[in-house]
């Protein structure tokens, strides 16, 4: 279906471009810096939900896209990366990396016993 709509001449915006993973049209559309961010971010919340590469992930946090802003279904940004299985993995690890909090769930589809048993433990006390 993207590819029909993309041969159709579908307009290509900063939201789709992040999500498509395409580097150089995002890097060409931000280039004005933080004005070329959109004032609404489709489904509300932060336009680093949709990204799927490390370079859209830097750039957005460069111009101060927020970290942790839930969408309109309280989802956020880690939370939607980390479902996205192997693929959104690098992603989440540097949202977390640069700050972001991750639950549980978050750490449970990472597979990451370690933070998790953290978590656990700090409950604890």
């Amino acid at each position: 279906m993207r590819d029909r709509l993309m041969l159709l001449g579908s307009p290509v915006g900063l939201p789709e471009a992040i999500l498509l993973g395409d580097d150089a049209r995002v890097e060409e559309l931000l280039r004005p810096g933080k004005p070329a961010l959109p004032r609404q971010v489709p489904n509300g919340g932060s336009l680093l939900s949709f990204a799927r590469t490390l370079f859209a992930v830097d750039r957005l946090i460069e111009l101060g896209v927020p970290l942790g802003l839930p969408n309109r279904w309280g989802v956020t940004p880690v939370q939607s990366l980390s479902r996205l299985g192997t693929e959104g993995q690098t992603l989440v690890r540097k949202l977390i990396d640069r700050g972001a909090q991750a639950t549980p769930d978050v750490y449970a589809r990472l597979g990451d016993r370690e933070a998790l048993a953290l978590l656990l433990n700090a409950a604890r006390r």
